[in-house]
């Protein structure tokens, strides 16, 4: 599955960043996208139960049907979790009181300025310079997550580029398909599912054969 690929992409990617912060953004976008395959896949499950002549009722094929519609109008990977958690667990998606949805919430915002850039501007006025507001925007995230705290740059991407931000985007994305698991109907199945995607493998020293070592913070 593609999922896998990704997830396998992001740990190598990561565990070769160097000092200079090369590969952290491809270990970003290759987490993302690792999230963007598990939904793609969660979604074959259900169909696979519709198949097997269960109903809208199995929260399973509930889900199928509503990550399609949100494929076919182009949702976003934040709205699509969104959609997926609701239609498993039967309950509204309180989207500020999930921290794992919170953290991956700035690094699709990361992955999407990385993927599609607008123009840096900087707006220079008697007060000093300051980036666009886009970029002051994604700054403030980053900082409140504990990026970039005493960092004056105006260039966010200075903030990301590093082995740190990369583990913590590979972390916050593998633990919001670890939300989205735990919605599953069929609780005796959660643990092997997490096992499947990695959501008990957050730290480098999990993961076989590897050496890791977190290079310090770009403040």
């Amino acid at each position: 599955m593609r999922s896998f690929a990704f997830l396998e992409d992001a740990r190598n990617q990561i565990l070769s960043i160097g000092e200079n912060g090369s590969g952290a953004k491809a270990a970003v976008k290759s987490s993302v996208s690792a999230v963007e395959a598990f939904l793609n896949e969660f979604c074959q499950f259900g169909i696979g139960y519709e198949k097997h002549n269960h109903s809208i009722q199995n929260p399973m094929v509930k889900m199928a049907k509503d990550l399609e519609k949100a494929e076919a109008s182009r949702a976003s990977p934040k709205k699509k979790v969104q959609v997926a958690y609701e239609a498993l667990s039967g309950e509204r998606f309180k989207k500020g009181s999930i921290p794992e949805f919170q953290r991956f919430s700035v690094v699709v915002d990361v992955r999407n300025e990385l993927t599609h850039p607008k123009a840096s501007v900087l707006n220079i006025s008697v007060s000093g310079i300051e980036p666009q507001k886009f970029e002051k925007l994604l700054i403030k995230k980053l900082k409140s997550n504990g990026f970039g705290k005493n960092n004056d740059s105006y260039d966010w991407v200075t903030i990301i580029d590093n082995k740190d931000f990369a583990l913590w985007a590979y972390q916050a994305c593998i633990g919001v398909i670890g939300i989205v698991i735990e919605q599953i109907p069929y609780k005796e199945a959660i643990e092997s599912y997490k096992e499947m995607y990695s959501v008990n493998m957050p730290n480098p020293k999990q993961w076989p054969n590897k050496k890791f070592q977190v290079t310090p913070r770009r403040t």
